[in-house]
């Protein structure tokens, strides 16, 4: 077995990064949003949908967790569970993402990846803790329009 040889010019070089990391993590904004919304889903027809979703912004980098569900009497509808990363940019966030569209606990086969999403929200801010949003997504051949509401923690 190879004997491992560290330096004091190793462990400074790992306390430099650790103590730049630990500077620029205290220094960063983040802060942890929530959205709660209903809009409209169109892919062949028509249909009320729902959004819940978390997410986590730091330093402008926004990465989400996306839970919407249709809607609808009607059987297995889409209901896509997705993550998305994307930019602030004055409260406009373009953001991709990747969606699983479920639709059916009985008939696994209904139930596949529905890819890469593209979605564009903007957050009308009414205070420090939240405010309105409104986004629109287009994934898996469908389009959505949704708005809500925008709370911070």
């Amino acid at each position: 077995m190879k004997e491992l040889k560290v330096t004091w010019l190793d462990v400074l070089k790992i306390s430099i990064a650790i103590l730049i990391t630990v500077i620029m993590c205290s220094s960063a904004k983040a802060q942890a949003k929530t959205d709660i919304g209903l809009g409209m889903n169109y892919n062949k027809e028509l249909r009320p949908m729902a959004k819940i979703s978390v997410s986590y912004e730091l330093n402008k980098v926004n990465i989400e967790t996306v839970f919407q569900p249709t809607i609808s009497r009607q059987a297995n509808p889409d209901t896509y569970f997705g993550v998305k990363a994307g930019y602030n940019i004055h409260n406009l966030i373009p953001m991709i993402g990747y969606y699983y569209d479920y639709r059916s606990a009985d008939n696994k086969d209904e139930n596949e990846w529905a890819g890469v999403g593209y979605s564009l929200k903007y957050v009308y801010l009414l205070g420090e803790q939240g405010g309105l949003f409104m986004e629109g997504l287009y994934v898996n051949k469908s389009t959505q329009l949704i708005a809500g509401f925008h709370i911070a923690f």
